[in-house]
Formats: structure tokens, sequence, C-alpha cells
């Protein structure tokens, strides 16, 4: 409906040629003072006329205007005329007639906060007459009377009332959570209806009840939200994030999706503060970040802002107890002294006196539970509190944030302290400025537990349980007592008997560490609407990141047996940090009839550089806290190290378009230029295009939306994304290498002689290195049916990661000096499909959801690089990776990203008879040394010899399929909710065994798996103090296991006790406040095959003793005033 008002004039003259009749008929009423109020559905008004008239009646000129149309008319008596269809009863013209009179309403709309709300949609029920708030959420619209006027506004629950007697009216709108999950914002300042989307992207839902878990970091609410977004825990140390990979790894060098808060590439974001989380999926929704992206995809997090209103005070607390289950045990003494004695005797030797109780009484006793040492139910706590308020034009909002995540292993922890403040200006309704500032001190302590040699849990494992946590003077126990009177009496304290091992404790508990980076960051933005024409907006944005770190760490002397060490260091590293960014931004936006266009252009400037200053020493004679500084060690054993790097400056420029129609076809184009200063002159630009179509099929007449089908919407796009994280700032400067003549000879040809010391160049550079990119196509389908209770979507993704940058590890001489160097080289591909599906729905009293996801993911490197021209051979890719000289990682073409590489076994030899019968054609053994209970290995390629030709590709680390299942439901002021997640179809080294399961290694001690060696089962090989069939030194598949898992991830209750709290007092009331409590259990229960003590051990599989992800068990409480 089209609505204008004038002066009031009784004669009309016009002269008008070839207009359409909505034309003339505004000019009737600028020029003469008569309303008109008609429904679009006169397709007619745009019909072209030709008129003249002078000094002409109201009805005689309308008769003119609509002589050939179908169009009829009524005159008010306040010179208000109705438009209708000759042919059809319009449901707007019989209100007028049968109300009478029309007359004008005002009204103010705001939301709960008391903020006004522009654009607000109000309509008359039953017509088109409708209008829009301004920017002041003030509205002016003529009504019939007794009319009925609805209220529509994005993320606001849709009103209706009844407009009797009134002339001015006040509408608050409450707002529509499950309308606000609809909108997705997509970046640089866009957004779209969910249902409008043509790309791929994912949204978590219920960020609310997912933050009532025990987590603290952002990464871990996503964990089976969304299919295709894997994140595995890197087992559960505090100061260890989870990984996050989008659909599937494709880089060689490392990847991680980019996070963007509030529109701010890497900003950090406290957690408390997320109102919501988008997960670019596909390249082509990611392409408007380029370079930014990697080959991993986006993170978009939005978080709660500054907004008008009385002052508003809420607080969060969060107590978590957390419990390490599923551990290994070591064997007690007695068990120990058992098992040695079998391994010896398998090899024709005895125990030594050390293990003769007579000679050395101290073995005779099981003293201490090495792992219920070292591991705890540690107490953990999070505390946030907002303060948030102000008026329509200047509004605050200051968040704290404590946090406090102790760790299940002795003095392991993760805190910080954030603060975060935000708010906004307004200058004049076109023109307003947004700030937000972060800081953020953090203070934490890990401990390494992937070590083959002094991992904590693997120490716990190895170390006798005969000897005592710590001596009777409080100084740390060893392997043996240290007591001179027991040495003088016995002869020995016999510590050789049990190998150099560190007592667990002292690694968690002697350190005296200090860690502690702090972080400040500043953006700024600048918003003005309709800056030149209607409908364009500019934003711009200047941000600034500060981070200062500075680490202390003292390693005092290890004088207990075991593995003794006297020697002692203090080590001291700082960096500074900073990142600037500059970003200009000018978004459009019309609809015009049925079209609907949106444009954006946005250039970015940023410059980071860091500086790092290290510097060590030995010899300290006191370490005591006091005399831990550089001036009291030895000044001859000080250690310093330097390091600068120059300005990384990059630019970038992006461009998107996009258009629908009716609701019915979309289509998006992007395409980003990154000027790299990090590459090679001629080598810097890279350019990411992108498109996406959409094509909403219940938008057609032939197929409107009905009760069972709301909504079916094909879609598919296709975008490219680069990646030069791998690559260091300022590539290409010399890198100056200073060596003595230890070191330099040989290095530069093959027989140099040895010199005093040198300097050289430590790094080839590649003038011809470029952008690793990434492409993917993806193809969807989206469905909401039945009242929109039911909800469906499946994708396939084709992801294809080329010119991978990685070192020249194949083909480069060792004896030349300088680093190999960077190039492009090699191709992965990732494909698989995504399925997912919602029902929420209400039985009486109860609402309740159900929401399922399942993905699978097939990897493969498709191209490794050029063939060897003599051998024909193609490379293959050997990673660094290893425990105690195992490395199982081998990638070869055609094969996963990371595969593991081993000898296939054909189970245990059951007598000595089938191992001698085991032979080749010429009748020779296969396995020369072999005895019963020890490993059979196959002879794959049949040569009738076992050796690296055997060794085959067993699979990776990289699941085949993802999978989860979340279902909730809210009864009164209870809600309730339980989440299932799991992965299948991957693989992981356990390469525990090496050392738990292996008696070769005589000293230490053992797992009690050990117990289960053959003959008592054949899971396990004989005992043997010497492993001459290489039962554990020959990479097999004994190692690998299936590392799939189902696990009941999630367990929470929370009630709502508003009522009750607003009853206390009228005040409490009065400003709605809330309060909410919830109790929760994180990690229930894993069902898995796995061996280990925890399937999800990070990285790319291999398991040397990760630290165990627990069990948590939490309580919350929510209080808002």
């Amino acid at each position: 409906m089209l609505f204008f008002s004038g002066t009031i004039s009784a004669q009309i003259t016009l002269n008008v040629k070839n207009q359409k009749i909505r034309q003339v008929i505004q000019q009737i009423e600028k020029a003469e003072g008569y309303s008109f109020f008609y429904n679009n559905e006169l397709s007619e008004l745009n019909n072209n006329v030709n008129i003249q008239v002078s000094n002409s009646s109201i009805e005689n000129t309308l008769d003119k205007l609509f002589s050939n149309t179908n169009i009829t008319y009524h005159i008010k008596d306040n010179k208000q005329i109705v438009l209708s269809d000759k042919g059809l009863t319009s449901q707007f013209s019989n209100t007028v007639q049968q109300d009478g009179n029309i007359k004008k309403l005002t009204g103010l709309i705001k939301d709960e906060a008391g903020l006004e709300l522009p654009g607000v949609s109000i309509l008359v029920k039953g017509t088109t007459n409708g209008t829009t708030t301004d920017l002041e959420g003030k509205f002016s619209i003529n009504v019939p009377e007794n009319a009925t006027i609805e209220i529509r506004y994005v993320g606001f629950v849709t009103q209706t009332i009844r407009i009797t007697n009134q002339t001015s009216i006040n509408i608050v709108l409450k707002e529509d959570a499950k309308i606000l999950d609809e909108v997705v914002i997509l970046g640089f300042g866009m957004a779209a209806r969910k249902a409008d989307l043509s790309a791929s992207i994912g949204t978590l839902e219920n960020i609310d009840q997912l933050k009532n878990r025990p987590v603290s970091k952002a990464e871990d609410l996503l964990q089976g939200q969304i299919p295709g977004v894997t994140v595995s825990k890197n087992g559960g140390d505090p100061t260890e994030a989870s990984s996050v990979v989008i659909r599937g790894k494709g880089s060689r060098s490392g990847e991680s999706p980019l996070w963007v808060v509030d529109g701010v590439p890497g900003a950090p974001v406290n957690f408390n503060d997320i109102e919501s989380m988008v997960v670019l999926k596909d390249a082509a929704s990611a392409a408007i970040y380029g370079a930014y992206s990697g080959s991993a995809g986006v993170i978009l997090v939005t978080t709660k802002q500054a907004v008008a209103g009385r002052p508003r005070i809420s607080y969060e607390g969060t107590y978590s107890v957390s419990q390490a289950t599923n551990l290994p045990q070591s064997l007690t003494i007695e068990q120990q002294r058992e098992v040695r004695k079998q391994a010896l005797a398998a090899t024709g030797n005895s125990l030594p006196d050390g293990w003769d109780p007579v000679k050395n009484p101290y073995i005779a006793q099981t003293r201490t539970d090495w792992i219920d040492e070292i591991f705890r139910n540690s107490l953990s706590q999070r505390h946030s509190f907002v303060i948030s308020g102000g008026t329509e034009d200047f509004a605050n909002r200051l968040s704290l944030q404590y946090n406090d995540d102790q760790g299940v292993l002795l003095n392991t922890y993760n805190k910080n302290i954030t603060m975060r403040y935000n708010a906004f200006f307004k200058i004049s309704n076109k023109i307003k400025i947004r700030e937000d500032f972060y800081w953020e001190n953090l203070r934490s302590r890990g401990t390494n537990t992937d070590s083959g040699y002094t991992g904590v849990i693997l120490s716990a494992l190895m170390m006798p349980r005969n000897a005592e946590a710590y001596y009777s003077d409080g100084t740390f126990g060893g392997t043996a007592p240290k007591d001179p009177a027991y040495i003088a009496e016995h002869g020995s304290n016999f510590a050789d008997i049990h190998g150099d091992v560190v007592n667990p404790l002292r690694t968690l508990e002697s350190n005296n560490t200090y860690s502690r980076p702090t972080t400040i960051s500043s953006s700024t933005f600048l918003d003005i609407d309709d800056i030149f024409v209607p409908g364009l907006k500019y934003t711009g944005r200047l941000t600034y990141r500060l981070t200062n770190y500075f680490y202390k760490n003292f390693n005092p002397m290890r004088p207990e047996p075991g593995k003794p060490n006297m020697t002692n260091r203090l080590d001291y590293e700082t960096y500074r940090y900073y990142r600037w960014e500059v970003e200009n931004t000018l978004n459009y936006s019309k609809s015009v009839g049925g079209h609907n266009i949106g444009a954006m252009l946005s250039t970015t400037a940023n410059q980071q550089r860091r500086r790092d200053f290290k510097v060590s020493a030995q010899g300290f004679n006191n370490e005591t806290t006091a005399f831990l500084y550089l001036n009291w060690g030895d000044s001859q054993k000080v250690f310093v190290g330097d390091a600068y790097t120059e300005p990384d400056n990059n630019v970038s420029i992006v461009g998107r378009a996009s258009y629908s129609f009716n609701d019915r076809y979309f289509a998006t184009a992007s395409l980003r230029r990154d000027n790299a200063g990090r590459l090679p002159k001629d080598k810097k630009h890279g350019d990411f295009p992108a498109v996406t179509a959409a094509w909403k099929l219940t938008s057609e007449p032939y197929m409107p939306k009905s009760d069972i089908f709301n909504l079916i919407k094909l879609r598919a796009s296709w975008g490219r994304i680069g990646n030069i994280g791998s690559v260091p700032f300022h590539y290409g400067d010399p890198t100056f290498v200073v060596e003595s003549s230890n070191d330099v000879g040989g290095q530069v040809g093959s027989n140099t002689p040895l010199v005093p010391s040198m300097v050289y160049n430590g790094e080839a550079f590649n003038r011809y290195l470029t952008w690793e990119t990434s492409e993917q196509l993806d193809f969807g389908i989206d469905m909401e049916l039945l009242k929109n209770r039911l909800n469906l979507s499946v994708d396939f993704f084709n992801k294809t990661t080329k010119d991978l940058i990685k070192r020249q590890d194949t083909g480069w001489p060792s004896y030349i000096g300088p680093e190999p160097m960077y190039i492009n080289q090699g191709e992965v591909k990732n494909r698989g499909w995504e399925f997912s599906a919602g029902w929420n729905d209400k039985v009486g009293d109860v609402n309740y959801y159900i929401n399922a996801n399942f993905a699978t993911l097939k990897n493969w490197v498709s191209d490794i690089g050029p063939a060897d021209p003599q051998t024909g051979n193609k490379p293959v890719w050997i990673e660094d990776d290893e425990f105690r000289g195992l490395n199982p990682f081998r990638t070869r073409e055609n094969d996963p990203l990371y595969s593991f590489w081993v000898y296939k076994t054909d189970g245990l030899f059951q007598s000595d008879a089938e191992a001698e019968a085991y032979v080749n054609k010429e009748g020779k053994r296969m396995q020369a040394k072999a005895k019963a209970g020890d490993i059979k290995f196959v002879d794959t390629n049949g040569d009738g010899i076992i050796n690296d030709d055997d060794r085959e590709y067993v699979g990776s680390y990289t699941p085949k399929i993802t999978y989860a299942l979340t279902a909730g439901l809210t009864w009164k002021n209870l809600s309730a909710s339980i989440m299932l997640q799991g992965v299948g179809g991957l693989k992981a080294f356990n390469a525990m065994k090496y050392v738990t399961l292996n008696e070769s290694m005589v000293n230490f001690n053992r797992s009690t798996e050990i117990l289960k060696a053959w003959p008592n089962s054949n899971e396990v090989p004989r005992l043997t103090s010497s492993d001459d069939n290489g039962n554990f030194s020959n990479i097999s598949d004994f190692y690998i296991e299936d590392a799939s898992y189902m696990r009941i991830k999630n367990i929470t209750v929370s009630y709502n006790f508003d009522k009750i709290f607003r009853s206390i007092s009228p005040r409490l009331d009065e400003r709605k406040s809330s309060l909410s409590v919830s109790a929760s259990v994180d990690n229930v229960h894993t069902f898995t095959n796995y061996s280990g003590t925890n399937p999800e051990v990070g990285g790319k599989g291999l398991d040397g003793g990760k630290y165990p992800v627990p069990r948590v068990f939490s309580v919350g409480v929510k209080l808002t005033y």
C-alpha cells in the first residue's frame, strides 16, 4: 500500500503522457490534497496512460484515468479515496467501507532494553497498507477504525494489536530466540536470513545452554554441533586448545580456521560474551577473507553489545570438579620382580642381587601408587560480571571474567583474567562511533606427557613402586634410598636395577615457572548510514593489538637416584608483538519490487611485527627463590638470544555482489585480491573468487508453501581461498648463521676443512614461491517440513588444496649449508557428505528438541610431486613425529595425509615349531630368532624377506565419519539436555606399548597390561629381556589401534527461579531480574575399543602418554538485576 497526503484543492488540472497510473495518483495526492488507499494486488496501477484535464472534478478525473481498466474507486467524506478491482472484493476496501473513517495513528517501538527499533514493519492486517519505523523508532500510519495492526521485526516476536480509540501507541517488542537464530552474520557488515543462504554455513544453536557446560574455550562449544566440523581435544591439558578441522586437513604445514570476532580477524574473545557463532564451511563463503582464512575455513563470533536502557548487572559463576578416568596402573614391586625374573630367564639370565630382599630390604615393600600421586580431583571455577546500560545516544557494556581451570595432573592449570569494554556514541541519526576494548592477563602451567623419556605419566609407570614419593627429609624420592647408613650396611643402594627414570612428582612440582602473556586489543568503528545515497552504509575500522610476554623458569638440580642431573638452569624469555589494521567498507542494499540487490566493497591494510629476547644461565649454587636471578649464576655459562622480524605488511581489496528475486532465486559473487609482503616480488598477489546460487522451490507459484513443505531450497557454491601461514615474516631476507669449527666441516662442499668459525646465509630462498590455495565445490539441499518442526540439510563437498607450501625435503643436499628452501608441491583432496536433522515440537507443557548430524570424509594426497627421473618413483613425505625412535608416519600419493606405514602382523607364534616352519621358497626361516609367543610379521610382497618393502599403509588418524546427537526438553521452569558425540574409521599409534609392555628395556617398571603377556593371552608378546625378534622395535600394526569412539559428552539440568526470585522484592520484579541454576556432567562415559587412556590423542595420532581428558562435574548460577 502506498499512502501520500497533501493540501486540499477543489479542481484538478493534469497534462500527462506515457506515465504509469501509480505515478499519476502520486501527482494528484501531492498537488490536490487527496489520500489514496489501495492494494498492491492492483497490477493495472502499473499501466501507462495519457490524460489531459483542466479544472476537472475528482470524479471526472478518476473516471478518465481508470476508463480502460477494472479499477473502481470510493470517495469518503474526508477526501480519502479507496481503490479496488471491479472483479475482486478487496478485504481492505471492505474494511474501510464497513468501519467508517480512517484516522492517523502514531507510535514509538522499542525493545525490552528500551532501545528504539528502526525499520520495524507495521501492517494493517488483511491489507497491504503499511509503513516502517524511522531511525528513532517512530511511525505514522492511517488506519480504519477498529482495525488490527501487525508489527513485525527480524529477531522479535510478531505482535497484533486491535486499534479502537487510540491515536498514539507505544509498543515493546520481545526478542524471539528462534528467529534470531535464523539471521546469520556473514562478515564485512553483511547478514542474511538462514533460509536465504546460498552457501554452506553452520550456525551454533542453543549457545546460552551450551555455555552451561564446564568449558572455558570457544572451540569446545563447537564439538559435535555442526556436521563437517571436527573438534578434537589434544588431551586434557588445560593449557592446550582443541584443534578444529573443517572438512578435512588440506595443508601439510598445519592449518587452523580463522576466528573473526565482531568483524575483526584474529581478535581475542571473552567466553561469556559470545552471543552467536557461525562457521563458514565452504570456500565460497570464506573467500571474502582470502589469505586470512588459510585453507581451513572461517568461524565468525558475534559478541554481546552495549544497548540503551537502565543499568543492568549480571553475574555468571561455574564451579567444577574434574576427575581422571580409565587410568593405567603400574606393577607392584612384587609383580615387577616376577615379571623381571621371567624375562631374564627367557634369555638364560637371573635376577641381579638388587632384587634379593635379603641383600636389598628396600625392594621388599610396595610403598607408592605413583598414578595416584600425580593425579588429583581438581577444582576449577569461572566467574563473569557484566554491567551495561545507557541512553539512546550513548551506551556502555563492561564485562569482567576470571577463569581458573585446574588440571587433573598436579600443578597444571590455566588462569586468566579478561576485561572487555564496549560502547557506542550516536553523533547523529546517521553517524555512530563504536569502541571495543579488550584486555587479558594469562598465567598457565602445563606439563610434558608425550616424551618417551621423561613424560610425566610414562615416568609414573616406569618408577618402581617400592620407591618413596618423598624422602623423610622432604626432598623428592628416587628409585633407591639415599641414606648413607643404608648404603654402608648393604654395600649399595642398588639404584642400577631400576634405570634412569625421573620421579614424576619432581617434574610436576619442582620447576619454578612464571609464564604470563598480557594482551590488549582496541577496535574503533565509524558507521555512517545513507552516506551518499539511501541504502549506502560506510563502516571504518581501526584495530590495534599488542601482546607482551614474560617467561621465567628455573630447572633445579636433580640429585636423587634414578636419573640424576647436577646442573641447574634459569631461563628468561620475553617478546613484544603488535598488529594494526585499517579497514574501510561500503555496503549497499536496495529492493525494487521483487528484486533485491546488495553490494559490498572493502579495503584492508595491516602490519604486524615481533621482537624476541632470550637469556639463560647455569651454575646456581643457591636454589632458593631469592637467588633465582641471572647475576647469581655462573657468568661463564650465560647464553643470550635475540630475534627481530621486519614488519609484515599486507593489503587487500574485496568486493561482493548479491541478488535475489521474489524470494525464489539467490546468487552471490565475490572477488578478493591480497597483496602479501612476505612473498617474493612477483608472487605477492593472490586472487580469490567465489560464486554461489540457490533456488527456493517453495517460493514458486506451482509449489507454494504448505503445512508439510515449509521450505525446500537447492544451493551450489564454488570458491577459492589462500594460505601463507607457514611462510615466515619478511621471507627472503638473509638469515645469517654463525657456526664454530665443530659444525662447519663438510657443510659447504663434501671435503671442506674445519675453520675456526664462519657466517653464512642460513636459509635458501625460492623467488618462485607462491600462494597455497584451496578450492571447494559444494552442493546442498535444505528443507523445513511439518510446520517448521522438522529441519533437514544435506551437503556434498569436494575440497582441493594445491601448491602446498613445504620445505624441499626430497632432493636437497645435506652438505651445502643453508636449510632447504620453501617450495610449492603437492595436492590434497577432501571429499564427503554432511547430513543434519532437527525436530522441535511441544506436547502439553513440554517443549522438546532432537538434533542429529552425521558426516563422512575421504582424505588423500592426489599429487605428491614429480617422479624421480631415473627411477620413476614418486617421492614420499616423512614426518618428524616419533617416540623413542619409532616414526610410523609416511605419506604417499593416493593415501591419506599422515598415514601409518607399518609391518603387517599375523598374531603370535603359538609354538617354536610354528616359528621354525615359517620359511620362504628356499626353505630359509623368515624370522630366524622367532620363538613361541613372538609376533609373526607378514611377507606382504612375497620376496621371502621381512624388510621395509613389506610395510604397508594402514590408515590415518583422520576420521572417516563423525556424528552427534543432542536432545533436550523444557517443562515449565525445568530444562534438561543430553549430547552424544563420536568419530569412526580412524587409527591411532599407541606408542606407550613400546615402554610399558617391553621387557627388553630391562630396568623400568611396566604397566599391569604386561601381565597379559603370552601365554596368558595373545594380546601381548612373550616376556623376554632381549627383543631379538623385533616384537617392539619393528614398527608394526601391533601399535595400531582403532581410535573410534562414541561418548556421552554432556548431561545438563537447569532450573529457572525467575518467579520466585522476583517475588522477594517489588524492585526485583520491576527490573525483570532473573535467576537460574544448572548442574552438568561432561565426558560422562566413552565407548571405545582403544586400549589407551583416551582415544582422543590429538595431533597426527601418536599416543605417547597423552594427558587424559577428564570427567567434569559442575554447578552454575546466572543472576541478572
